[in-house]
C-alpha cells in the first residue's frame, strides 16, 4: 500500500529556470527510500537539505523493543499533513520544499 499526494505552490525563478515549490506527502507499507526523499527535497534556489529520520529504539523504558506497528486513517493523514504545510509555509515563507514521507506495517528493530 502507498500513498502521495505532491502539492505545487508559488513559483520562482532561478538560474533562468522554473522552480516550483511543492509538498510531497506519502505514506508506504514498503520501506522508505532517504535519497528519493533527498532528492525531492532539492531546489536549485535553497543551500540545504534537512531531513529528519526516525528509527526503532532497541528499548523503551527498560522494555526490549521487538517491532513497532504503524497504521493511519489515510484520509485524514494527508488533511493533517497538508495543514502541517501550510503552517510551515506561513511561519518560514522561504522554505522551498517539503517533503514527509511515513511508513505504515511493522518496522522492526535492525541496527
Amino acid at each position: 500500500m502507498s500513498s502521495r499526494e505532491e502539492v505545487g505552490g508559488a513559483m520562482g525563478e532561478v538560474g533562468g529556470a522554473m522552480d516550483l515549490s511543492r509538498d510531497l506527502i506519502g505514506l508506504s507499507s514498503e520501506p522508505l527510500s532517504i535519497e528519493r526523499v533527498y532528492s525531492s527535497a532539492l531546489s536549485p534556489s535553497c543551500g540545504a537539505v534537512v531531513l529528519f529520520i526516525g528509527t526503532t529504539r532497541e528499548q523503551f523504558e527498560g522494555r526490549r523493543v521487538i517491532r513497532l506497528e504503524y497504521e493511519a486513517y489515510e484520509a485524514m493523514v494527508q488533511s493533517e499533513l497538508s495543514a502541517v504545510c501550510r503552517d510551515i509555509r506561513a511561519r518560514w515563507p522561504m522554505v522551498k520544499h517539503i517533503c514527509i514521507q511515513h511508513r505504515l506495517g511493522c518496522v522492526g528493530y535492525n541496527i
